[in-house]
């Protein structure tokens, strides 16, 4: 059973995402821009993804 997912925020200036990145969760959700590395990433292995201009990263 995989880990609770996470929701990823990957800038377009990530040009790179391993193979496998996310494959110990069940769903994980990639917030990215259009055109990026990450949106493609996200197409190419069915990982749901949203697109946006621009985000605040959140306080932890």
């Amino acid at each position: 059973m995989g880990q609770q997912s996470p929701i990823v925020y990957i800038p377009a200036s990530v040009t790179n995402i391993e193979e496998g990145a996310f494959s110990s969760y069940a769903t994980p959700l990639i917030i990215t821009t259009s055109g990026s590395t990450a949106e493609q990433y996200a197409i190419d292995n069915g990982i749901n993804y949203e697109i946006v201009d621009s985000w605040e990263v959140p306080e932890t």
